[in-house]
């Protein structure tokens, strides 16, 4: 799990591929950097950053395609 540096940001959990029960958080996508899934509950919704963005994990938000961080071997 991490913690984003923006204030008040849910946790960024980046292994695994299930949402745990009793949090909330963002889940990055194995494979495409705009992708991501929004954990509510237990319950995986998968999400998908605007054109040209891609899903930051240390803002924990979608940035603009040349401000972000991907994963190596991602997309």
């Amino acid at each position: 799990m991490f913690m984003p540096e923006t204030e008040g940001a849910l946790p960024i959990l980046v292994s695994g591929t299930y949402c745990p029960p009793d949090i909330r958080a963002f889940l990055v996508h194995a494979t495409d950097c705009r992708r991501f899934s929004y954990c509510l509950h237990g319950i995986k919704y998968p999400q998908i950053c605007p054109f040209l963005q891609t899903f930051n994990m240390i803002v924990g938000h979608c940035v603009p395609w040349d401000e972000t961080f991907c994963f190596p071997g991602s997309v």
